[in-house]
């Protein structure tokens, strides 16, 4: 069970990046040695995770202030 659950799982995660790497150095005209579009797309994500996580932080907030004041 596990051989199968690694070859579907490996190309599940790696793949994305790595067509996103290729995607950048395709159409945004990053040479491959630079490896400049690696930072670009870390950061990207990096970004990313921090404007969803603080939308899911507001979204929490407002849903538990609405659900007190429901209480009340």
């Amino acid at each position: 069970m596990n051989i199968p659950a690694i070859v579907v799982w490996d190309p599940a995660h790696v793949l994305p990046g790595v067509l996103a790497v290729s995607a950048l150095h395709e159409y945004a005209g990053l040479h491959h040695h630079g490896h400049v579009g690696k930072h670009i797309w870390m950061l990207t994500v990096v970004i990313v995770a921090i404007i969803g996580g603080l939308g899911v932080w507001y979204y929490r907030r407002r849903q538990s202030a609405a659900a007190a004041k429901l209480q009340t």
